[in-house]
Formats: C-alpha cells, sequence, structure tokens
C-alpha cells in the first residue's frame, strides 16, 4: 500500500478542528475541542484506547470491549480494511487507527461505523492529518430514539500539522457513531483520507436490568425493571432456546419501558407429567441482560430420594424427605439477588462480580414439606466459604422472614469439570427461598444486639470488649462454635479457623490389600477400600489378602506305585491301591495342615499295555473321599479299594487341594 497522503507529515502532526452540528429541536449534546477537558468531566470508567498496544496492520473489529468496528465498504474490491497503522502522525505513538476505504479510489467515501453496545453517552477522538483545502468530514450519531445528530468537522487553522480533537456529551443514549471522510480541493476532488487516535467513549447505561420471579398457580409471574438513573430500558423479552414445555406470554409494552410483566407457564399441549423448564432473558437498549429460569415439575407421593426441583444454568436443587408427600406440582423460579430477598445474615456476601455462575435465589413453592433435606449444587470453581440459606414463609407477616444458614456440609464435586460446590441442609419446607451466600467477616461496629448470639449456643459472634471471650464463627447453626466437636461436613466447627481437622484415618484390608486414608477429605467421610489380590508368591507378603504370608501350597507329585506319568496298571489281586504325596510350603517345609479329596472317574476301556504295578501292603480302605495326613512320613495318603473299580476299564485320579483350589490328575489301569 502507498504511503496515504493525509500522512505526509512532520514528527508530531496534529491537526486543528472545526465543527458545526445539525441537531433535532431539543437536542442537548455539549461539544468540546479539548482531550484533557473532556476526559475531566467523564467519571470513571470509560474506555480510552490508543491503539498502541496492537502491533502495525492489525485488523480492528471487535478486540475493544464495548465496540465493533466496520464499514460498508468491506465487500468492495482493492478494500483496506480498518486496522493499526504506524505513523509519525499519531498523536500517541506509534499506532493510529486507519482504513474502511478503497486507496486511489475518488468514490466511494472513507467511513468507519463505530457500533456500541451498551450503548454510549460520550464521545470523542483525535482526527489525524485533515488538509485544509478539504471539505470537512462528517460524524453521525444515531440514538436509539431513532433520532440522529451530524457534526461536520474540518481544519480552522490552515495548518494540517496541528492536533484536532472533538468529544461530545449526550443527553440520550446513542449506539452508532459513523465517521465519513470529506473531500479533497474543496469538494472538487477525490475523498480525504483520515485517521483517529486516543479513541474514547463511555457506556450509557452499566446496569442490567432487574428480574424476579414468584410462583404462582401453574407457572411463575415475572417482571423485570430497568428504570433507576442511567438506564436505557426494556427493549425485549424472550424465552431462551432449549425451554422444554415452557410458554412465555408478555404484557404488552414499548421499547425504553421502565418495566414489563410477564408469565412463563406449562405449554398445555405438553405431555402430561413432563417437566417445563426454560428461562426468559430480558434485555434493555443497550445490551445488558437479566434472567429469570422456571422449573414446573410433578412430584410424586412420598417419601423423596434427591427430587429435583430447581434447574438453571449453574444451579440444580434437589430435596429428599421421609414423608408421605402428596403428589403435586413444584413451581420454582430462579433469579439472581434483586434487593428485595430476604437479608443475608450478618458478614455474609453475594457472589464476587466477575462469578460465571453467581448464586441464584431460588423461590419455590411445592407439595414438599415437613423436615426436608437439601441439596444445592453451584457450578464454578469450588469455594469453602459458600454457605446454603433458607427462608421459610410466614403467613402472619404475609412475608419471607430474614435468611437462615442451614448449611449441614460442604463439599466439591470431584467427578464434575471444575469441582462445583454441593451444599447440604435439612430444614422444615413451603413455601420456602432458597439461595446461597459466602461467609465472611462480621462488622461489630455495625451488628445489631439481637444478632449477636441469633442461634442461642451462648457464643456472640461479637463477644464483649475485654472479656478475653472467644468469638462464634457461625450466628446461625448452634452446633457450630468455638471448643465444638469437629465433625466431617466441610465446615469449621469448632471456630479454630481450621476445616475437617484432626479426624484421623481410616484402614482397611490385610496384607498386600491394606489401605489407609484420610477419614474426611472436602468435607466427605471416607470409604476405605482395600487393594485387589493377587496370586501368593514366596516373596514374604501376603499377596492374596487371607492373612498368612507365603502360605503356598508345593504339590510333590503322586508317589510310587503310582506313576505320574500315567502307565500304572494294577490287578483284582490287590485289594487296595494306594495314593500317596506330600505337600511343602515356600520354605521347603512338609505342610500337614490342607485338606485334600479324591475323585476316580472312569475315560476309557483298557488295552493291553502299562507297567503292572506290585503292591505287597497298603492298608484297610479308606471311606469317604478325604486324605489322611502321615506325621511320620510326611505324606497325604489315601487306600482306595479295588472292589469298586470295574475291571478292564482306565480311571483319571484326581486330587484336589482344598486349601489353594489346585486339581491334580494321574491316569491309572485297572485290567
Amino acid at each position: 500500500m502507498s504511503r496515504p497522503r493525509a500522512f505526509r507529515a512532520v514528527p508530531c502532526i496534529l491537526l486543528v478542528l472545526a465543527w458545526a452540528a445539525l441537531r433535532p429541536a431539543g437536542a442537548e449534546t455539549s461539544t468540546y475541542d479539548d482531550e484533557a477537558t473532556f476526559r475531566a468531566l467523564l467519571s470513571s470508567p470509560y474506555t480510552y484506547e490508543t491503539f498502541d498496544g496492537y502491533d502495525a496492520g492489525t485488523p480492528i473489529s471487535t478486540q475493544v470491549d464495548g465496540v465493533i468496528f466496520s464499514s460498508p465498504n468491506d465487500p468492495l474490491e482493492g478494500y483496506l480494511p480498518i486496522q493499526t497503522y504506524d505513523t509519525t502522525g499519531a498523536v500517541s505513538a506509534p499506532n493510529v487507527l486507519f482504513g474502511g476505504a478503497v486507496p486511489g479510489s475518488p468514490t466511494p467515501d472513507q467511513i468507519i461505523v463505530l457500533r456500541f453496545a451498551p450503548s454510549i453517552t460520550a464521545f470523542g477522538f483525535q482526527l489525524v492529518a485533515q488538509d485544509p483545502t478539504a471539505t470537512p468530514m462528517s460524524i453521525r450519531v444515531d440514538f436509539g430514539d431513532e433520532i440522529s445528530e451530524t457534526f461536520l468537522v474540518g481544519d480552522s487553522d490552515e495548518n494540517e500539522s496541528t492536533p484536532t480533537f472533538f468529544g461530545a456529551l449526550f443527553n440520550r443514549p446513542a449506539f452508532r457513531v459513523t465517521l465519513t471522510s470529506g473531500h479533497e480541493d474543496g469538494g472538487e476532488g477525490g475523498f480525504e483520507e483520515f485517521a483517529v487516535d486516543n479513541l474514547i467513549f463511555k457506556s450509557a447505561d452499566s446496569t442490567p436490568p432487574v428480574c424476579q420471579g414468584t410462583p404462582s398457580e401453574g407457572g411463575v409471574d415475572g417482571s423485570a425493571t430497568d428504570s433507576g438513573p442511567g438506564d436505557s430500558g426494556i427493549a425485549s423479552v424472550e424465552l431462551l432456546p432449549g425451554a422444554t414445555n415452557l410458554v412465555l406470554s408478555v404484557d404488552e409494552f414499548g421499547a425504553g419501558a421502565g418495566s414489563v410483566d410477564f408469565r412463563l407457564f406449562r405449554n398445555p399441549d405438553a405431555p402430561e407429567g413432563a417437566d417445563a423448564t426454560g428461562t426468559a432473558l430480558v434485555t434493555d437498549l443497550a445490551g445488558l441482560t437479566c434472567t429469570l429460569a422456571t422449573t414446573l415439575h410433578d412430584v410424586p407421593a412420598g417419601p423423596l430420594t434427591n427430587e429435583q426441583l430447581c434447574a438453571t444454568d449453574g444451579v440444580v436443587f434437589l430435596v429428599s424427605n421421609d414423608n408421605d408427600t402428596p403428589a403435586g406440582t413444584s413451581v420454582c423460579s430462579a433469579d439472581l439477588p434483586t434487593g428485595d430477598e430476604p437479608t443475608l445474615p450478618p458478614g455474609y456476601e453475594p457472589s464476587p462480580a466477575g462469578d460465571p455462575y453467581p448464586c441464584e435465589v431460588l423461590t419455590i413453592d411445592s407439595p414438599v414439606s415437613g423436615l426436608t433435606d437439601m441439596i444445592y449444587k453451584k457450578n464454578g470453581p469450588f469455594d469453602s466459604r459458600l454457605r446454603l440459606l433458607f427462608s421459610h414463609y410466614d403467613a402472619l407477616s404475609d412475608s419471607f422472614p430474614p435468611f437462615t444458614d442451614v448449611t449441614a456440609s460442604v463439599e466439591p464435586i470431584m467427578d464434575i469439570n471444575g469441582d462445583p460446590t454441593r451444599l447440604k441442609g435439612g430444614v422444615s419446607w413451603t413455601p420456602v427461598k432458597v439461595a446461597c451466600a459466602l461467609q465472611g467477616t462480621v462488622d461489630c461496629t455495625m451488628l445489631p444486639a439481637a444478632l449477636n448470639d441469633r442461634d442461642g449456643d451462648g457464643y456472640p459472634l461479637c463477644p464483649a470488649a475485654g472479656s478475653g471471650a472467644p468469638a462464634d464463627c457461625n450466628g446461625d447453626i448452634a452446633t457450630i462454635h468455638p471448643g465444638a466437636a469437629e465433625t466431617c461436613n466441610g465446615l469449621d466447627d469448632d471456630c479454630d479457623a481450621t476445616i475437617d481437622e484432626s479426624l484421623g484415618t481410616v484402614t482397611c484390608g490385610v496384607g498386600a490389600c491394606a489401605r489407609t486414608v484420610a477419614a474426611c477429605v472436602d468435607g466427605a467421610a471416607q470409604a476405605c477400600v482395600p487393594g485387589a489380590p493377587s496370586a501368593e508368591t514366596c516373596n514374604g507378603i501376603d499377596d492374596d489378602c487371607d492373612g498368612t504370608v507365603d502360605d503356598l501350597l508345593f504339590f510333590g507329585g503322586y508317589l510310587p506305585p503310582v506313576n505320574a506319568d500315567g502307565s500304572s496298571v494294577f490287578t483284582s489281586r490287590q485289594r487296595t491301591i494306594p495314593f500317596k504325596f506330600r505337600l511343602t510350603n515356600c520354605a521347603g517345609a512338609p505342610v500337614g495342615t490342607a485338606t485334600a479329596t479324591i475323585d476316580v472317574v472312569p475315560v476309557a476301556l483298557y488295552s493291553a499295555g502299562g507297567v503292572v504295578e506290585e503292591v505287597t501292603s497298603s492298608g484297610s480302605a479308606n471311606t469317604g473321599n478325604y486324605y489322611r495326613y502321615d506325621g511320620s512320613s510326611g505324606q497325604y495318603i489315601y487306600n482306595l479299594s479295588s472292589q469298586s473299580l470295574p475291571h478292564g476299564m482306565v480311571y483319571d485320579v484326581i486330587t484336589t487341594i482344598v486349601n489353594d483350589g489346585s486339581r491334580h490328575r494321574v491316569r491309572i489301569a485297572f485290567k
């Protein structure tokens, strides 16, 4: 690209700007020609972009938060994208913002469009290298109410090398600014190239609308407000994609209205008994949003186990109880804290700014009643300071009293990415509000006396000065106080600033299967699981985890007159046939404590061959099928009666060592 003529400059080129405003009746825009003065008038925060943090030639579109850069010339052949440009003419070195044109072409004009979301109430920039002979460039400002203002900007001091600043404060939110070049030679030539430096803008509406919901018959009555100072008003209410069996109806309102009412209810065409879930998204004219999630769930007759009553983006809520709950529909609305919900306990704080899954207030009307266990799962990184809060509707006052901490345990959900936090607690139920919050430090200078020992455990949150008494670390749960017994629940029960300490270990299994684990990890009691046994080997370890080390049995083989190769032949002259063997352990010592049995199975007809064994004396035949152990010879012996064996057969004799389950087979013939 050839160097644009407008950038033929000496170092520190700045231009002088003169402008005329073309405004509709009643406009109250204030304009400024000095950057320092303009910035001093803006209360923080505002955006100040010099484009010097990017490499020269970087295309710029969405990198600056709150604004999108574009040009209607983008589709044209030879188009120069909006980009950073390194030039000695930069007001703040080294870069300016340039582009949005087809260089060398007399038409169309160079145009840079800035689209702001949220909308803005202040806009300013330094204009670089405006030719004094060119016609003024224009700055068109579009507002959300379809009103626009146009400012004509030209050089007034006949010096292309002096700075020019344009700034404007608006009395209404603006969402778009369009910069269009003037023309060279007093309007007779092509467009006059321009560049932008030191861009300044301030968002008009930094406060999102506030959504609230109240369960009612068959649905949730919702509302949203956006009527505070600087708020732009409601633009739209819609049902987010992914809703199931849920319908949204919205009362009529005009764009920019300070409030809107709507209702979320089950689709009449939904299958009977099917859950209805979804989220209403409310957007203001600045593009800021709030949401109201709704869950309609048909609760079966009790008892209940982990019945899911609420689900939003980041929160799941379940209940369990042993009561005879009648069947019916549970209605849950979920929204961010609005300031109208019950107050938090002393020292408790809502989710911090930037939490991608902040704690939501769940308002629930359901058939569930009586003592109920609750589980509140919050997505995001695990935080041990999170607590489960609860408020039960008071019919006498027709209101929900302040939240109470009812946390029974705090633990991470280790099998879900990000280790979300699971809060457990139990209370009497319905209608209720449930929320979570972070337990922090109590400000004793602001604590009312009535809240100093709300749980009545005798340990105040703020002991009297000079008393030396230890402070309670939780004023809502009586079992938590200094000196209390520590339990496995993810809470600091004894107020020593340490969680689940000194709870010891749990051991299980024997031998190689023995394991020892911490009794408590992250608020959850740990189950000790023994290791898996393996085959026993002679290594001084109880590999098979049966409580005995190296308890292998080595079978020494069948002893004469039985041949191990299966060649033994016996005759009917021999009254008994002796089967004998020895067992030894890993050290080679005889083992006489095993239990062995014998089993004889005919397998074939005998044909001539084999060695006829002579048995001179074998003793009386054994009864049953158990071997006896002869300690003097170190042998297991079984005298098999030949009278019970039909002649002319081949037999498999199988010996089973009961202790280790091994089976040892030998073949004999009886002719």
